[in-house]
C-alpha cells in the first residue's frame, strides 16, 4: 500500500514502492498494490509488470475527508482482501492506519515503514494536528515497523513504539554498469529525439536534479543558482526532472534570469535509466529522494553535490564525524571525491563552492586538449571520473537491494507463520470417535484440513 503509485510520477516514495514490489514479483510473491486514485477519471484497476493495482478510493482534497477515506480504503482491504497473507505500507499515515485497521480484522500481519525525513518525515507530520497524531499512533500498533536509518529508529522508541517492534530496513543499491562514453552519447540522443530540450553534445557537461517541484523543494535552490552556474559554464545544461505545484514559478524566474535556453523541465520519467546515463552530476539538494533517487545516482557511479543532512549521511554510509568542516561551511572530505557535500544554510556560498568543486572535474575531464592529463583519472569504461570508484563498488556490494527485497519477504512470512502457529496451538483438539463413519465425517474441518486447522497451500506471500 501506498498514497503514491505511478510510474510516470516524480515522487520518490512512488517508485520506491514500484521497485519494491517489482522485487517481490520477481522473486515468484503474488504481489497486489493498493493506491488511492489522485482523480476520478482514473480507472479503478490495472495492470503494471506482473502485479496488479486496485485504486478503489479518490484522495481527498481537503484535510477533513481524510478521516472518510481511511474508513473506506479500510473497508475495502476488508472486503476484497481475504486472500491476502500480509500487507506491506510505504508510510506510517492515513494508508498505514487503513492497514493496521484491516490486518487486525483479517487477522493477518501489517508493516509499516517509517518514512520521509526532515520536515516531511513522519513523526514530523504527526505533530501537525490532533488527527494527524491519531492515525500515527494508530499505524504504530502494526506488528512491525522498518526504520530506513538510526535517527528514526530512535526517534520510534521515543514516541513510545515496541522496541521488538522495530526492524531495521537495509539501505539498498541495485548493481548497474557505469555508463561509458557510448552510452552517454547514445542516451543523449534519444533524449534530444524526445524532447528537443535535452538535446547535449557529447562534449557538454550535465547537471541532473529530480524531485518534486514544490514550494520546499530543494530544486528551489537549483533554480536561485541556475543564473550563476550558467554564466560561470556557459556551455553546461541543467535538467530539472519532474513535476509539481511549483513548476510554473520555476519556470518565471528561470525566464526572467535569461537561462530558460540553458534548462531543461521535461516533466515526469516512468523509466529514469536513459536520464542518468546521459547525465554527468546528479544535484541532491535537500533530504527527499533518499529511497529511490539518491540510491540511483549511486548505482551509476556519478559524481554527487549532496546536501549535508543527517539522513543523507546514513543513507549513503557517511558517518558525520568523519569530517570536519570548513570556514566556509563546506565539510572538508579530502579523501572522498566522488560527493561534494554543502551545508544548508542561507548563504548560497557553501552550494556554489561544492558545485564549482565537482563541474571543475567534470569539465577537466571532459576538455579534449586536457585528455591526456586527466586520463588517469578515467575509469576503464571511459565515463566519470575514476576517483571515487571504489566507493561505488563497496557501498553497492555492502548494501545490495536485493537484501531489502529478502528482508521484507522473510518478514512478512516470518509473521505469518508466527500467526498460523498460535492459531493451531488455540484451535481444539478434534475428539475421537468410536465408529469409522464417524471419523471420516470429522476428519475435515470447516476449513478443509483435518481438525479445523488452517493451512497455506503454497509458499507464496500475498501483500
Amino acid at each position: 500500500m501506498g498514497r503514491h503509485f505511478w510510474p510516470h510520477g516524480s515522487h520518490d516514495s512512488a517508485m520506491a514502492l514500484l521497485r519494491l514490489a517489482s522485487g517481490l514479483a520477481r522473486q515468484g510473491i503474488h504481489v497486489e498494490v493498493v493506491t488511492p486514485k489522485h482523480s476520478t477519471s482514473w480507472t479503478p484497476r490495472c495492470r503494471w509488470d506482473r502485479f496488479s493495482v486496485h485504486r478503489p478510493v479518490t484522495l481527498p482534497r481537503r484535510d477533513w475527508g481524510y478521516a472518510r477515506y481511511t474508513r473506506q480504503l479500510s473497508s475495502w482491504i476488508t472486503q476484497h482482501g481475504s486472500h491476502f497473507d500480509a500487507i506491506v505500507v510505504d508510510s506510517m499515515r492515513e494508508e498505514a492506519s487503513a492497514g493496521v485497521d484491516a490486518a487486525s480484522a483479517l487477522q493477518i500481519p501489517c508493516i509499516v515503514t517509517d518514512a520521509g525525513s526532515d520536515w516531511n518525515a513522519d513523526h514530523q507530520w504527526a505533530t501537525r494536528s490532533r488527527w494527524n497524531q491519531k492515525v500515527y499512533r494508530s499505524a504504530m500498533q502494526a506488528d512491525r515497523i522498518l526504520a530506513p536509518t538510526a535517527d528514526s529508529h530512535r526517534r520510534l522508541i521515543v514516541d513510545g513504539c515496541p522496541a521488538d517492534a522495530i526492524v531495521r530496513r537495509a539501505a539498498g543499491f541495485t548493481s548497474l554498469c557505469p555508463a561509458n562514453a557510448v552510452r552517454r552519447r547514445e542516451a543523449r540522443t534519444s533524449l534530444g529525439l524526445a524532447n528537443l530540450d535535452m538535446a547535449a553534445d557529447p562534449d557538454v557537461p550535465v547537471a541532473l536534479c529530480i524531485g518534486s517541484m514544490t514550494h520546499h523543494s530543494g530544486m528551489l535552490l537549483a533554480v536561485e543558482n541556475a543564473f550563476w552556474m550558467i554564466g560561470r559554464y556557459p556551455r553546461m545544461r541543467l535538467w530539472l526532472i519532474g513535476d509539481g505545484p511549483a513548476r510554473d514559478l520555476m519556470h518565471q524566474d528561470l525566464k526572467a534570469n535569461g537561462v530558460r535556453h540553458a534548462v531543461a523541465m521535461p516533466g515526469s520519467f516512468a523509466c529514469l535509466d536513459d536520464v542518468f546515463a546521459a547525465a554527468d552530476l546528479y544535484l541532491q539538494l535537500d533530504s527527499q529522494g533518499g529511497d529511490y533517487f539518491l540510491p540511483m545516482a549511486v548505482s551509476h557511479a556519478m559524481p554527487m553535490v549532496v546536501c549535508d543532512s543527517t539522513d543523507n549521511r546514513q543513507r549513503l554510509g557517511v558517518a558525520p564525524e568523519i569530517h570536519a568542516v570548513t570556514a566556509s561551511g563546506i565539510p572538508d572530505d579530502t579523501d572522498q571525491e566522488s560527493i561534494a557535500w554543502f551545508a544548508s544554510t542561507e548563504s548560497q556560498k557553501p552550494f556554489r563552492q561544492a558545485f564549482k568543486q565537482q563541474m571543475n572535474r567534470i569539465v577537466a575531464s571532459l576538455s579534449p586538449d586536457k585528455e591526456s592529463a586527466v586520463s588517469d583519472r578515467r575509469n576503464d569504461a571511459g565515463g566519470h571520473v575514476s576517483d571515487g570508484r571504489d566507493w561505488y563498488r563497496q557501498i553497492i556490494r555492502r548494501h545490495p537491494y536485493q537484501a531489502v527485497v529478502d528482508q521484507v519477504a522473510d518478514l512478512a512470512g516470518q509473521l505469518c507463520a508466527d500467526r498460523t502457529g498460535r492459531s493451531s496451538a488455540s484451535a481444539p483438539t478434534p475428539q475421537q470417535r468410536s465408529t469409522g463413519a464417524d471419523v471420516e465425517s470429522r476428519r475435515d474441518g470447516p476449513n478443509g484440513n483435518s481438525g479445523g486447522t488452517v493451512t497455506s497451500g503454497s509458499g507464496d506471500v500475498t501483500r
